[in-house]
């Protein structure tokens, strides 16, 4: 603060220095008392002469003022330096952003404040990229409290307005807030961190990941003052990590630098194939794995021929060497990266094919391995790329890897197909081991002989027992129990040769029910792409500027809102079916959210439909009709129940809310659609509701294990001839 009789003699005082910067002086109502050239060359004000206007007249928010005041006046209370505080000004009718460094001046008595002298700078510039980055950009305090956001920022974390942030401790947006003591301990030692992952929760409850580059605000003392960084967001690569985390196929990723292939990644099943032990594979030459130099050059020129065709190498037999010096067969998958003509590394699968190791560790390898592919392919491929196409793509080694596929490539796999290709396998598995059991020695002395007795009319059984959905898990289990029997060293060693064909009807087994999970996989992904699109779309909506509404016909914002879904609808085998009559009623909307909901409810319909009666594939039935002054239009879907106290209460229409029965087969989502479409509808004057009633005339109601015909009905109010 600064002490003065009167503000005359700090005018006067200004007056004789000429200081480098805009420097003001305002009594406390905000008439201008001074201004020096600089501050009058800011504020667009005559360069001599009476300065007329108070401050008030550039605040694009009045109310502001008084805010920064308080806040001045408490850390002068304090003892504390006044804060920066950053002003939304008006000037000649634009935007300009300036930091204000203010005190107040007071009389001799230190209590009645006579006004604020301060210092201004032109950030205008500076603040418009912060405010237009594609990126999440934030400041702390000294206390970690929140002092600035930009619009990425909000978006991002799903606010309406930075006014919700600002004030709030920042530890209050971590999923974990021990996780935020060590990102400020990190920053503390290191005065900055560079791509720090963290995990901060959304408006909406919601966890999402967040790359952090931040650097620390030293006070003119060294302490701390505080924070300001960046965050771009990485949720689609850490959950599809997390998705490809586990799996018996051992995966990697090497790099050539300087003339020399490098491991740079690899997952675990990698580590336990060569036998790392406590050694990190990462660094090392991975010619070291190979059998011979014979069996590096054999795969250097599979890998120089698979650059000059753009085909991935699969299925290809080589020799390995572990780091014990153990030698085993090893079939290998490889993406070759090539970029400007220059092969640059690969990506790739290995598995371990060779007899000697037996089935208990190929079991464990392949089980290991369908559990990690599904989670770690992404961290894998995320050097160079971030996309779920590409680690769609790279799921395809693994299926090759496994051998003859019974699935095709171009559609997503039902339940009930999955359950029909594991039946036959699971039947050879009862027959061997009913052969095998008839071995007297074998009958006499295998242990927890019941169980095993009991497993031959379960495998045959099982799928009358056992949901569908759950029956791969269920088979995987019961063939794990059994050849952890007959590997005991209590087993009599006879019967050879049944003992071998038991084996392989294990391996089979296991085989098909990898390549099951793999699939399912593989068409979650597919989903996730809309899923993400219509998170992300809704979450800008509700702050993007104003747009017009326009004249459309209904007919063609039905066909625009169905365009990108009609392949991903063929893909799961649904045809979407349009008896759309015309004349076309004319209505006015923004296009752009009516489209996304009209999106939202066909994408429902096709997601959670069920194929027809005798086998029939299942279709989405779109149509229309009048009523009145409103036009309807109507989508039906046959499938999935939605329940009626979840309609009747609304639950389902809750942002979020995902229904009772929407898990079925699997099956993902946001909780989102629904209510964003309603939303959108009752911003048009229209609404939208939900039936949901047994397909089958005198079905119950409550009867959920049937399909039901659900209708979701979108109303908008017809445009009137003027």
């Amino acid at each position: 603060m600064i002490i003065a009789q009167d503000l005359r003699e700090v005018v006067e005082h200004l007056k004789r220095v000429e200081l480098p910067i805009a420097t003001y002086l305002v009594d406390t109502d905000g008439r201008f008392l001074f201004c020096n050239r600089q501050c009058r060359k800011l504020l667009g004000l005559p360069p001599e002469g009476e300065v007329a206007p108070s401050i008030l007249d550039f605040y694009a928010e009045i109310s502001r003022r008084d805010v920064n005041i308080s806040r001045v006046l408490e850390a002068e209370d304090r003892g504390e330096s006044p804060p920066r505080q950053d002003l939304h000004l008006k000037i000649n009718r634009r935007d300009i952003f300036m930091p204000d460094h203010a005190e107040s001046v007071r009389k001799p008595d230190r209590e009645e404040v006579i006004g604020f002298l301060g210092c201004l700078a032109d950030l205008t510039a500076e603040e418009r990229l912060r405010k237009e980055l594609p990126a999440g950009v934030y400041r702390l305090d000294a206390d970690d409290t929140i002092v600035y956001v930009n619009d990425a920022f909000v978006k991002m974390l799903g606010y309406e307005s930075p006014d919700e942030l600002i004030g709030r401790k920042v530890e209050g947006l971590y999923a974990d807030p021990v996780h935020d003591t060590a990102f400020e301990a990190a920053l503390r030692k290191y005065g900055q961190v560079v791509d720090y992952r963290v995990e901060l929760v959304k408006r909406n409850g919601e966890t999402v990941f967040f790359s952090a580059n931040t650097y620390m605000l030293v006070t003119p003392e060294g302490g701390y003052a505080g924070r300001e960084g960046i965050l771009t967001s990485i949720d689609e690569q850490v959950r599809l990590s997390q998705i490809l985390e586990q799996v018996p196929l051992a995966t990697y990723e090497v790099r050539i630098k300087d003339g020399v292939s490098r491991i740079v990644r690899c997952n675990e099943a990698f580590k336990k194939m060569f036998e790392f032990g406590a050694e990190s594979p990462i660094g090392v030459d991975d010619r070291q794995v190979h059998g011979s130099d014979m069996e590096t050059a054999r795969y250097q020129a599979e890998i120089e021929a698979s650059a000059r065709t753009g085909k991935p190498i699969v299925g290809f037999k080589m020799k390995g060497r572990t780091r014990t010096g153990r030698q085993i067969t090893m079939e290998v998958n490889t993406q070759v990266i090539v970029r400007g003509g220059q092969i640059i590394g690969r990506t790739g699968v290995l598995r371990d094919i060779t007899e000697e190791e037996g089935l208990r560790e190929s079991e464990q390898e392949l089980t290991q391995t369908v559990k990690e592919l599904v989670y770690d392919i992404g961290s894998v491929l995320h050097a160079y790329t971030s996309t779920l196409l590409t680690a769609r793509m790279d799921i395809d080694p693994a299926l090759h890897a496994l051998g003859p596929d019974p699935f095709g490539r171009d559609r997503l796999l039902p339940v009930e197909e999955a359950a029909t290709a594991l039946v036959q396998p699971a039947r050879n598995l009862a027959a061997a081991l009913e052969r095998l059991l008839a071995v007297p020695e074998i009958a006499s002395a295998v242990p927890r002989a019941d169980f095993v007795i009991q497993s031959v009319d379960w495998l045959r059984d099982y799928d009358y027992q056992i949901p569908a959905v759950y029956q791969p898990t269920a088979l995987r289990e019961r063939v794990y129990k059994l050849a952890a029997i007959f590997q005991r060293e209590d087993v009599p060693k006879v019967a050879a040769s049944n003992l071998q064909e038991l084996r392989r009807a294990m391996e089979e087994l296991l085989r098909i029910e990898s390549l099951v999970r793999l699939h399912w996989a593989r068409d979650e992904m597919l989903d996730m792409d809309r899923q993400v699109l219509v998170m992300r779309d809704f979450v800008t909506s509700g702050i993007r500027v104003d747009q017009p509404r326009v004249v459309a016909d209904v007919n063609l914002l039905i066909q625009s809102a169905s365009r990108d879904l009609l392949e991903w609808a063929r893909r799961r085998g649904v045809d979407i079916r349009f008896e759309i009559p015309s004349p076309y009623p004319l209505v006015e909307v923004v296009e752009r959210d009516v489209i996304r909901a009209l999106g939202n409810l066909l994408h429902n319909a096709v997601k959670y439909s069920w194929s027809r009666e005798s086998g029939r594939p299942p279709w989405v039935l779109v149509w229309t009709r009048t009523m009145r002054d409103m036009v309807a239009i109507e989508i039906q879907s046959y499938g999935v129940p939605v329940a009626q106290d979840e309609i009747e209460q609304d639950l389902i229409f809750q942002i979020g809310y995902r229904g009772s029965m929407s898990t079925d087969r699997y099956r993902t989502g946001t909780g989102i659609g629904l209510a964003d479409a309603r939303r959108v509808a009752r911003d048009h004057g229209g609404n939208v509701i939900l039936r949901s009633e047994p397909a089958s005339p005198g079905a119950r109601l409550e009867d959920y294990t049937k399909p039901f015909l659900t209708t979701a009905t979108l109303t908008l109010p017809i445009l009137k001839e003027k």
